[in-house]
Parts: structure tokens; sequence; C-alpha cells
């Protein structure tokens, strides 16, 4: 996988989770659901 690959799917990774983050949900409920860290996504807020 080329690098600019990895880049590009890793911001699509926090796209879902920052939606849920805007719509309400947990941050226990995306942890579960994405597999990020508590801390990155409480970076995405």
């Amino acid at each position: 996988m080329k690098k600019g690959e990895k880049i590009g799917i890793e911001k699509g990774l926090k796209i879902a989770p920052s939606q849920m983050l805007k719509k309400g949900e947990s941050i226990d409920k995306i942890f579960e659901f994405t597999g990020l860290s508590i801390e990155e996504i409480k970076k995405l807020d």
C-alpha cells in the first residue's frame, strides 16, 4: 500500500466517528464500533 493511500484510508476512517460525535453518540459507543482509541476520538471533537 502506498503512503498516500494509507493516509487517505486513515482520514476516511475518522469521518464516521466525527459525525457520530456531532449526532450525540457517546465516546464509549464510538470506541466499541470503530476501534479508535478514546484519545483519538476526543481529538475529533
